[in-house]
């Protein structure tokens, strides 16, 4: 019998040096969620990987299609919220090094792996947004129980450090 089970994750954004963003007007919004799709649980273990330009790659696991199930990188948007001065913002991006998920059963699940469309998680503008997305690695255990599994503390925290 094979185990279905889901994967979706919200984000939570969270800032590094709160003075210094709010003094150099920075500001971060989530845009979309990371989303592993309907997974087949392995009978060793396995991952599913979701890339930040939101392509999938498996190893060792099964991902059937399923009308209306979808997979996506989490996506941001980073910008000036006055939309005023010239000077250039420099930021730098800092991920978890993991995040755990949780299913209604109390199983958990843990993401690992995290990683920016940012070149060097690094980034830099005067006016308007700069888009980003964000992509992770799911590290599935053989026989994972079945059902959705979301963050336990709702989402993964996503900090902008100024530079």
């Amino acid at each position: 019998m094979k185990t279905f089970f889901k994967v979706a994750i919200l984000v939570m954004l969270g800032f590094a040096s709160t003075a210094s963003v709010l003094a150099q007007q920075i500001a971060i919004e989530a845009n979309g969620d990371l989303n592993f799709g309907t997974i087949i649980a392995p009978i060793t273990s396995g991952t599913v990987t979701i890339h930040p330009d939101g392509s999938r790659t498996l190893s060792r696991v099964i991902a059937p299609y399923v009308a209306g199930d979808y997979t996506s990188a989490a996506n941001f948007r980073i910008y000036n919220p006055q939309n005023n001065g010239n000077k250039e913002k420099h930021f730098s991006i800092t991920l978890p090094k993991e995040h755990v998920l949780q299913n209604a059963g109390g199983s958990t699940i843990t993401l690992t792996d995290f990683v920016t469309s940012l070149p060097g998680n690094m980034g830099s503008f005067r006016r308007g947004d700069l888009y980003f997305s964000v992509g992770a690695t799911l590290n599935i255990q053989a026989n994972q129980p079945a059902g959705t599994y979301t963050s336990r503390y709702g989402g993964f925290p996503v900090m902008v450090n100024n530079e």
